[in-house]
């Protein structure tokens, strides 16, 4: 089960799915959800998120890290 926050995350890097999400953009989107959008918030949610889908958190295969940018979602079919 989500909390709300973690689905606006989750929401977020679908509806760009396989793009680079800044982390900035999540940011804009958790506080227009009256969440906390700081980049330490965002790291918490998305390591939430990664042990809620991931079969291995720590090698994740849906919620990818990219480096100086922020996340995104995969798909695999």
């Amino acid at each position: 089960i989500l909390t709300p926050a973690e689905f606006c995350v989750l929401e977020c890097l679908a509806q760009s799915l396989e793009l680079p999400v800044p982390r900035a953009t999540l940011s804009t989107q958790l506080i227009l959800h009256n969440f906390v959008g700081t980049e330490s918030t965002i790291k918490v949610h998305i390591r939430n998120l990664r042990r809620k889908i991931e079969l291995n958190p720590m090698n994740p295969q849906h919620i990818k890290t990219v480096f100086g940018v922020g996340y995104r979602l995969t798909c695999h079919e």
